[in-house]
């Protein structure tokens, strides 16, 4: 209990510290965020996370993270790779919901996701990856998939979605 009480602390200690700098959590010189480790009690990102931060190029999201909300990464428009954690400390991915428009504008090079049941709202990849995105994976799916209007549309020169 202690330890999880301190990890949430850090958590929102690291989360404040970088309003400042465009996005809350701020990248690595690499443009990178590794939200597994001391960071996987994370379970909903936010739209005030990452909305509009430039130097985001990569994320890594931990296996305990159930959603990403609306426009969480909205407008990071050199975003190219996120890395779903499929196991992590606290068991399997816990991924369900993506929100509307959460990757609008990103520049997604390749989706792969967790093996879950997913559900993507209204324009949740909408003009992500324009003309970079080619293949979307999922590697698994439990019982019910929902996919909302225009989830995966303006997606540029997407070749294939790949079902299990």
């Amino acid at each position: 209990m202690f330890n999880i009480l301190v990890s949430l602390l850090v958590v929102t200690v690291f989360l404040f510290r970088n309003i400042e700098a465009g996005c809350i959590v701020k990248p690595d010189a690499n443009g990178h965020v590794d939200l597994t480790g001391s960071y996987a009690v994370t379970t909903v990102i936010t739209s005030t996370y990452f909305s509009n931060c430039k130097e985001l190029i990569s994320i890594k999201i931990n296996a305990r993270c159930s959603t990403i909300a609306n426009g969480a990464f909205f407008g990071c428009s050199n975003l190219k790779k996120v890395e779903f954690e499929f196991k992590g400390p606290f068991g399997f991915s816990q991924l369900q919901r993506i929100g509307s428009n959460a990757f609008y504008t990103a520049k997604l090079e390749e989706l792969i996701f967790p093996p879950r049941d997913l559900v993507f709202d209204d324009y949740a990849f909408y003009a992500s990856g324009t003309g970079t995105l080619n293949n979307i994976t999922f590697t698994g799916i439990e019982n019910t998939m929902s996919i909302g209007n225009n989830a995966f549309q303006a997606l540029g020169k997407l070749d294939s979605i790949k079902f299990p």
